[in-house]
């Protein structure tokens, strides 16, 4: 085991926190930009998934956020290596939940594909992202736009004040 692996397995991550920082790499990995849309996105995408209460504290949401992206600035000052290990560290967690399957696994890459098209540019490089993966958590084909704007949750009620907000780049 790896020193990071034994300092992540110290560490305690919910489920908000590791998708949190999935979809962070994901979109700062391909093309090295953290778009304010797609910051919108993950917060609304991260939202559907607590599902502790029919009024989710967004406030949880907020919280996983703030630690990927802390964690995740970390991590590119380590190294390329360091990000690599944590996101195979996201993955495998994920995979080792009793109670998720496939229909997470997809709702997954679902949430990719709609992370990616919301800054308007879903390119090559965000894809190849979504089909690796997708093979990593033995998913068989990946959702097309269509599919993933048809699954995407209602967003008629979500606030998310991006007044002011700037784009990151990586």
């Amino acid at each position: 085991m790896t020193e990071s692996g034994k300092k992540e397995k110290e560490l305690e991550w919910t489920y908000l926190d590791l998708l949190a920082y999935l979809y962070h790499a994901y979109v700062a990995i391909a093309d090295g930009t953290l778009h304010k849309k797609e910051k919108r996105e993950i917060r609304l995408l991260l939202k559907d998934w607590d599902d502790t209460d029919q009024n989710p504290d967004i406030r949880k949401v907020d919280k996983a956020i703030k630690r990927a992206k802390k964690t995740l600035y970390k991590d590119f000052n380590s190294g390329e290596q360091q990000v690599k290990e944590r996101i195979i560290f996201c993955l495998n967690c994920i995979k080792d939940m009793n109670a998720w399957g496939d229909d997470e696994y997809r709702a997954i890459l679902v949430d990719m594909v709609n992370i990616g098209i919301a800054d308007g540019d879903y390119s090559d490089s965000k894809r190849k992202w979504v089909e690796k993966v997708g093979e990593h958590l033995n998913v068989d084909g990946v959702p097309s736009v269509a599919q993933a704007g048809h699954d995407r949750p209602d967003d008629t009620n979500y606030v998310h004040n991006d007044d002011g907000e700037d784009n990151e780049v990586f």
